[in-house]
């Protein structure tokens, strides 16, 4: 399986670093709402830490600024929540031969996730590495060393979450419903939105009670050691592991009554 998953990855990664290659204006607008997102929650964070209320805040505005440039990158290179781009298979109807096939199906999604994503890394590292570099936001090694480590368990944690949403998808065809139904709090809970380094206490306990902290603030976390490596891995293997059998289940219950074409 692993080595299915490794070849239909390479076939993916090649067409979208084909496609980026003749397309350099593509690449250049895909930075800009990133860009604007960085630029308009910097602009906040300021407004915030000019304000009396920074005298309480657990960081400084140096730490903030990295953790939303490090959130936006996260966001952009991993794509959260993609679960309508793997419902399309079974809007299409292609799904069905997929089923027929074993393991087929996980293979085919995981490797059309991870080869674009692959692909797609070059550009937004390199607009990162330059905004650290002119924001003076420089990190010592164990910081990305730290977020490298950690970036497998990220990518696989939100992979299962758009998972979860295709195979719902597969006994209804809303993908978008369910999509913006799981997007708004993922965004709010993961820190992506707004760091949950500065949100009350209460608000983050709230959010550790999802999967959606790891995809973003436990990494960056770890990485500013504001929290144990260790301990952020450990939080997001129990989860990943917890969504995986919810997945495979789900999986099972669902393509016992799929109906494609009245068969």
């Amino acid at each position: 399986m692993l080595s299915s998953v490794a070849r239909v990855t390479a076939a993916y990664f090649r067409v979208e670093r084909l496609k980026r290659a003749s397309h350099l204006v593509s690449i250049a607008s895909s930075l800009l709402y990133p860009a604007a997102r960085v630029a308009v929650l910097t602009f906040l964070l300021k407004a915030v830490f000019e304000s009396p209320a920074a005298r309480s805040l657990p960081v400084d505005f140096r730490s903030a600024g990295i953790y939303v440039l490090t959130g936006v990158l996260l966001t952009v290179t991993l794509g959260f929540n993609n679960g309508a781009a793997i419902a399309d298979r079974v809007r299409s109807g292609q799904v069905v031969f997929d089923l027929l096939r074993p393991h087929s199906w996980m293979v085919i999604n995981v490797g059309e996730r991870l080869g674009p994503r692959l692909a797609n890394l070059i550009a937004p590292v390199l607009a990162y590495s330059l905004a650290v570099w002119l924001a003076g936001y420089t990190q010592p090694a164990r910081f990305y060393g730290i977020l490298v480590m950690m970036l497998p368990t990220v990518w696989l944690l939100e992979f299962l979450i758009s998972f979860i949403i295709a195979v719902l998808t597969l006994s209804t065809q809303n993908s978008w419903g369910l999509g913006v139904a799981v997007s708004w709090p993922q965004q709010l809970l993961s820190g992506a939105m707004v760091p949950l380094i500065l949100v009350p206490d209460r608000l983050r306990t709230m959010a550790y009670l999802t999967p959606f902290p790891g995809l973003l603030d436990l990494p960056i976390r770890a990485a500013l050691g504001l929290a144990s490596p260790l301990t952020a891995l450990g939080v997001q293997l129990s989860w990943i592991t917890l969504l995986g059998l919810c997945s495979i289940l789900l999986y099972r219950r669902v393509i016992t009554r799929i109906r494609i074409n009245g068969g």
